[in-house]
């Protein structure tokens, strides 16, 4: 009966196997390195007494995408010493997003006052603001 030699087997076929592997650890690299992101958030509080109605501290109306205005992002850039020749202002801008955080007991007093017909007229005075950058930054 013939000896069955592992060595000689994993000998001849060792430049295939190792092949193998350098491609997939490649492959899995690329395809993880564009897969990646980076997130900043922030939450904004508006703590004046009009924020409920909507109101910022000098009197007008909240509004919260005047946060990702390309105004507002040149002048945050040049405050942290950031060229425009790093980061895009567009870019950022379309990075940016701001949403209203909303408690569950304002959704349900809202839903029973509009329910009974009533006008809802609190608005929300928390915001939740991210940027979400690729991997190409």
């Amino acid at each position: 009966m013939k000896n069955f030699q592992i060595f000689r087997y994993l000998k001849k076929w060792m430049p295939v196997v190792v092949l193998f592997f350098v491609v997939m650890t490649a492959a899995a690299y690329y395809f993880l390195s564009n897969q990646q992101s980076y997130v900043a958030a922030a939450i904004i509080r508006y703590n004046n007494e009009e924020a409920i109605q909507g109101l910022a501290p000098d009197g007008t109306k909240i509004n919260v995408s005047e946060i990702n205005s390309a105004d507002i992002v040149t002048k945050a850039m040049k405050n942290l010493g950031i060229s425009s020749a790093d980061f895009s202002v567009e870019e950022l801008c379309a990075s940016i997003t701001a949403s209203p955080i909303v408690q569950a007991d304002d959704e349900a007093l809202k839903a029973a006052l509009i329910e009974k017909g009533e006008e809802y007229t609190n608005e929300p005075t928390e915001f939740l603001v991210t940027c979400q950058m690729g991997s190409d930054v």
